[in-house]
């Protein structure tokens, strides 16, 4: 009777053999290029059989224990980890770079290593700890390595978070750029629930979310400010008071902005830390600049109701009731529904249109003071509404009988 052929795709010596294979050509190449070529030899087989044994795992993204936050979210949060980290490079010694993913596993282990190795050890030991004493936990160049996974994930933790729902946080704590003796390699996942209130206005109940971000010490920082840096005047009781946003405005900053929402919270909270907070001061409300990418997209409104800063809306540069849509308005006598259906009235649409490329509208649009949304394009990458670009001509030829244009034609002409 014939023996059986074992099957060696699932032989555990025969993957455990191959995974080793894999991960000393890995090391090999990751020695190369933080120390330079001929280290990884003077490494001897116990050395490596060593290293093999106490890998540090692939970097991954898991739930917090005892958070409830959804598995749909923390497999879309890792799986946008996942390609970031695809596409971040460390510098080295030897002037190569090293992906920032492998810097953090086999990278750290070998950083570790050397560290912890004493000179005589093995022939070839002390070899080992001079190429890698730039890389050790007390000097500088150790802390660029965590600096930068910090800052992919706090990329990451601002476009999957929502005032509206909750706010997610990475905690490095169990990585090994943070504990060598780790036996995890996890990022944690922390989710933080906003503050939720209600209050009276005008008389009617609000929903209200206080405006505020988690900070380094994974507790709320809120946003502060005194009333009269908005304008308000309340003579000696000028103290800073807490910010809130009104669900009108998540609704209204969705559908005039329509990118992705913790960008637009964070800039909500961001806005309220400026040091000279630009501001329009009507009868019963303030409008506050918004700007995007260093441009002004449009203003929070904002009322002082019960000791408390409320955003009341958000108001689309175009829009009737802003400076820059009155005088657009002015101009052209497009008013609130030709502007909705022009299409100028949010974001989304507007950057489709290619109003840039066209040197009329351009101009008006600059002269009504609306050039900044024309410096917006690139946040097309970030829209939640997917749209094919237009021809700007219809816009132009719907506008061509306004004012503005019958003038310029005049001029022209």
């Amino acid at each position: 009777m014939k023996k059986k052929k074992q099957n060696t795709d699932t032989d555990p010596k025969v993957i455990l053999a191959r995974h080793r294979k894999l991960f000393m050509e890995r090391l090999r190449e990751i020695c190369d290029v933080l120390a330079g070529p001929g280290i990884f030899e003077k490494f001897p087989s116990q050395a490596l059989n060593f290293l093999f044994e106490t890998r540090y795992p692939v970097l991954k993204v898991k739930a917090a224990p005892g958070s409830l936050i959804p598995k749909e979210k923390i497999e879309a949060f890792n799986k946008h980890f996942m390609k970031e980290m695809e596409e971040v490079y460390i510098n080295t010694d030897t002037d190569k770079k090293l992906l920032l993913s492998w810097y953090l596993t086999d990278g750290l282990l070998l950083i570790h290593f050397a560290e912890v190795l004493t000179e005589n050890h093995f022939p070839g030991s002390s070899l080992i700890k001079e190429a890698f004493k730039s890389y050790y936990s007390n000097t500088p160049g150790y802390q660029v390595g965590p600096r930068m996974l910090a800052a992919v994930l706090q990329d990451i933790e601002i476009f999957h978070s929502s005032l509206n729902d909750r706010l997610l946080i990475a905690d490095m704590a169990t990585t090994a750029c943070q504990d060598m003796n780790t036996l995890q390699n996890v990022i944690y996942l922390r989710d933080f629930k906003p503050e939720k209130t209600q209050i009276i206005i005008e008389g009617k109940k609000r929903d209200l979310t206080r405006v505020g971000w988690i900070g380094k010490d994974f507790e709320f920082m809120w946003a502060k400010i005194k009333p009269s840096k908005l304008g308000f005047d309340v003579a000696q009781f000028d103290i800073p008071l807490d910010v809130y946003i009104q669900n009108h405005a998540f609704m209204r900053l969705q559908e005039r902005l329509g990118i992705t929402p913790g960008i637009m919270h964070m800039i909500a909270f961001l806005t309220f830390h400026e040091f000279e907070i630009e501001y329009y001061k009507r009868p019963n409300h303030t409008l506050i600049a918004v700007y995007l990418s260093d441009e002004k997209a449009g203003y929070f409104l904002v009322t002082l109701n019960d000791a408390k800063i409320i955003i009341r809306s958000f108001l689309f540069l175009t829009n009737d009731g802003t400076p820059e849509g009155k005088k657009l308005e002015e101009m052209t006598n497009v008013q609130l529904l030709d502007k909705k259906f022009l299409g100028i009235d949010n974001l989304s649409i507007f950057n489709s249109l290619n109003i840039g490329a066209d040197e009329k509208l351009t101009k008006l649009f600059t002269a009504a003071g609306c050039g900044s949304l024309l410096k917006l394009s690139h946040l097309k990458a970030l829209s939640q509404d997917k749209l094919e670009d237009k021809d700007a001509a219809s816009l132009r030829q719907y506008l061509s009988a306004s004012e503005y244009f019958l003038k310029q034609k005049a001029v022209e002409g």
